[in-house]
């Protein structure tokens, strides 16, 4: 497995560790470059194994050498935060710098860069950035371009079929979306190509996962344009979930035009 992997989308850059042992030191094991100079950034984490604490900073820098916090995560339980904007970086690490307690605790760090801010709504499955349209929906808006916008959701143990992990809304524009699924503490027992991405309800793709406890997906890529308003969400497939399965799924779209 890759230490870090990148995906490109013209001055938007999205970044991922994969899952590492949370240990003190710096995560990705070589700095993201964002290729053109940044302000704003999303930070995500996706934890296993149950630590009791941690801080994991992500730190933005111009010439390599000289690092600043651009944000602080400390939530055991995962969580999503926001740069201010007020640094301006063209590389980007994330580095731990305390953790306690936990059985082999891993983590994976998401970030998303933009040029323009994140704005940030609360509720749903989990925090996320939101593009705000304001007036009429149209193409040729660029205020928001390369903003984006995600969601996380986990199951309960034991899924029936067709029971929505993740919902995530986007708008008339055309967007890139990436989805990473897989399981919890116990992975499932009787099939495991059992996640399906839907759009408005309508299946768009069956998703593999690594069948195992505490592990996830290659990132999958798809480009959405809408035509409307469209809620993409990430289902249990056609066959429930085995005794004490959890199922875990997040989607992030990306604005590009």
């Amino acid at each position: 497995m890759p230490s870090n992997t990148t995906s490109s989308v013209q001055s938007n850059e999205t970044f991922s560790t994969s899952p590492v042992a949370i240990t003190t030191g710096v995560l990705n094991t070589n700095a993201w470059n964002t290729g053109v100079a940044m302000n704003y950034a999303e930070v995500t984490t996706v934890v296993t194994g149950s630590p009791a604490s941690f801080t994991i900073l992500l730190e933005g820098s111009l010439d390599g050498q000289a690092w600043v916090t651009l944000a602080t995560l400390s939530n055991v339980a995962g969580e999503t935060q926001w740069s201010t904007g007020t640094a301006q970086f063209l590389g980007l690490r994330a580095r731990c710098t305390a953790v306690a307690g936990g059985t082999a605790p891993t983590v994976n760090v998401y970030v998303t860069t933009s040029q323009t801010p994140f704005q940030v709504s609360t509720g749903g499955t989990a925090p996320a950035s939101r593009v705000t349209v304001v007036g009429a929906v149209d193409t040729t808006q660029v205020v928001n371009r390369y903003a984006s916008t995600s969601a996380r959701g986990t199951s309960t143990a034991a899924p029936a079929s067709g029971t929505a992990i993740a919902t995530l809304g986007v708008f008339d524009f055309y967007y890139r979306v990436d989805v990473v699924v897989g399981f919890g503490g116990t992975a499932e027992s009787t099939t495991v190509d059992n996640f399906v991405l839907q759009s408005n309800g309508v299946a768009v793709a069956t998703l593999s996962a690594v069948n195992a406890a505490n592990t996830q997906s290659p990132v999958y890529t798809f480009y959405v344009n809408p035509g409307g308003t469209v809620n993409l969400t990430v289902n249990v497939g056609g066959t429930n979930g085995s005794a004490g399965s959890i199922y875990k799924a997040m989607i992030i779209a990306t604005r590009l035009g």
